[in-house]
């Protein structure tokens, strides 16, 4: 996939609704940044997205995405081709689904886009991790 500004718009209404648009505005000193929802109105002139990062998942959005109770173990997240895997401290593996990839998603986590790399994207500017 290429940085093109019709992937960047795609990108972007994944997260529709949500309060992680950053948009210029117009201010007497300069300009300011906002943050604002994702919609139509702001789409246009988002200039990138915040998002959070699953090295700091919690253990209630892990519990959500069937890892059940995880104690004090942790989990990390890596792209292999073009599937998104995990991998537990205890040693236990596997890829995230559709379904958990979009609950990640619909929670702010920043997560790979079609095949392309959180690091691509940020190296890009569509999102900064906070």
């Amino acid at each position: 996939m290429k940085n093109t500004i019709e992937n960047k718009t795609k990108f972007f209404v994944q997260y529709w609704g949500q309060n992680v648009a950053i948009i210029p505005q117009p201010h007497s000193a300069g300009i300011a940044y906002n943050k604002q929802e994702v919609d139509s109105f702001y789409l246009p002139n988002i200039l990138h997205l915040e998002l959070k990062s699953l090295s700091k998942i919690s253990h209630k959005d892990l519990y959500n995405i069937d890892f059940g109770n995880i104690g004090d173990k942790t989990v990390s997240f890596y792209l292999n081709n073009s599937n998104y895997m995990w991998m537990s401290s205890c040693g236990k593996n596997g890829y995230l689904t559709l379904e958990h990839t979009d609950y990640l998603r619909s929670k702010g986590y920043a997560v790979p886009f079609n095949g392309v790399s959180v690091d691509t994207l940020i190296e890009w500017g569509w999102i900064k991790i906070i």
